[in-house]
């Protein structure tokens, strides 16, 4: 059966300014559809979730972008030297090879590693809250996520303060490379962490017993991977450490303020720490280009009864697959206490996020010293970036009403420290 086609373009304004009404045209039409622009989209949750496991199908390789990076277009472009690049990454590898190079970047990102951080990130974020509580009122993006992840993950990456300060304005430049990947400006930011990534000195520069080292140590001549890979490793350190945990840590305050009712429902009852983690990121919200894992179909093959010609580049829709009505009762609504431990915004078995447990780490941290020091929350204004792949808070002043009484919700934190990770 071929698949359904629809008159929704993703890189249309109409699809910028409601991508998730073409989510749900996706989602209505069938298990795989056509869009205008003749991309191939799974956007129901129980197909994203099978064919996310179906990996001998399904392949990585040269997939990692959503489109065909062999193009004529972008020969000499950041493009193409990014492909390259990926192919030493978790994105651009499968099957043993796949299994061995997500190892070494996940390694020191594993729930016990993260437990002994855990102390500290608890001080950070005490230090933080505390002040901003006392101010009244902050802006969300700079003075809270980004000062705590900043403080609390920069330094554990591992590379010279210098080059660590050039790592969030490059993560922030890839999405503006996706959503024009031919701009000049954007071009030319992006080709300084190509640069980067590939100075052969960078692996003689990473600090002791940092993530970085571990990555250094995994590539290292005579390892299972060799020096080839140790440019993609990095770069997921180097693109995926920092800005989105602060974007879900910006965006759990943005839910929360105009959803104060889960508010009050959390601080009641701080054991829905988890769920509330879960929920944010299942709600994350993305552009028409956003959310996607991208694969290439290896073989003719079937998605529920759609035909798929070999070689067709697929995009899995995490975020319509965790807004699927068939699956999650009012899948809009924002409800901490729905059953929601399934959801698939970090992927899914073998393909989960290695940084996973790292940003819920950081997202629980910052909400058990919230929960103790808020009482409410008001949005002073609010600015967002819509665009082909970014949908998001870029600045957001808030007023906080500060608790009366901090010292209530102290024992129970305590207590339940350990049972809250990951």
């Amino acid at each position: 059966m071929e698949a359904p086609q629809i008159d929704w373009d993703p890189r249309s304004q109409r699809a910028i300014d409601d991508p998730m009404a073409m989510r749900k045209a996706i989602r209505d039409a069938g298990p795989v559809v056509r869009l205008a622009d003749g991309s191939w989209v799974v956007g129901r949750y129980e197909d994203v979730r099978k064919t996310f496991v179906e990996t001998d199908t399904f392949l990585n390789k040269d997939s990692a972008f959503g489109f065909d990076a062999e193009d004529e277009i972008y020969k000499g472009t950041p493009i193409e030297t990014l492909r390259d690049i990926f192919r030493g990454a978790p994105t651009g590898n499968d099957g043993e090879t796949h299994q061995k190079v997500r190892e070494v970047v996940a390694r020191p990102l594993t729930v016990p590693q993260l437990k002994d951080f855990r102390p500290e990130f608890e001080q950070l974020a005490a230090g933080i809250v505390e002040k901003l509580c006392e101010r009244g009122t902050f802006e969300v993006m700079t003075e809270l996520a980004e000062a705590f992840g900043l403080a609390a993950v920069l330094p554990r990456i591992g590379v010279p303060p210098d080059e660590a300060a050039k790592l969030l304005p490059w993560q922030r430049n890839l999405f503006d490379l996706f959503d024009d990947p031919m701009d000049p400006e954007v071009n030319r930011i992006f080709r300084e962490s190509l640069d980067y990534l590939l100075d052969p000195g960078l692996r003689n520069r990473v600090c002791p017993h940092s993530w970085s080292a571990h990555v250094e140590q995994g590539t290292k001549t005579g390892s299972d991977l060799g020096p080839a890979f140790f440019p993609g490793l990095m770069s997921v350190l180097v693109y995926g450490s920092l800005d989105n945990t602060i974007n879900h840590i910006t965006e759990m305050v943005r839910l929360f303020a105009v959803n104060p009712e889960q508010w009050n429902r959390l601080r009641e009852n701080p054991s829905l720490v988890n769920g509330t983690v879960n929920e944010v990121v299942r709600l994350f919200r993305q552009g028409p280009l956003g959310g996607y894992a991208f694969r290439r179909a290896d073989r003719d093959a079937k998605i529920a009864e759609i035909d798929i010609p070999k070689g067709t580049f697929i995009g899995l829709n995490f975020v319509s697959a965790n807004r699927d009505e068939r699956h999650y009762p009012d899948p809009e609504k924002f409800d901490i206490g729905r059953s929601n431990a399934d959801h698939v915004g970090f992927g899914f078995a073998r393909h989960v996020c290695p940084g996973m447990h790292l940003a819920k780490l950081e997202m629980q941290v910052l909400l058990q010293e919230l929960i103790k020091r808020v009482e409410t929350w008001e949005i002073l204004d609010v600015e967002e970036k819509h665009r082909t792949v970014a949908h998001r808070v870029v600045k957001m002043h808030v007023r906080v009403r500060p608790s009366a009484d901090v010292a209530q919700f102290g024992g129970y934190m305590g207590e339940n420290r350990v049972n809250t990770v990951i």
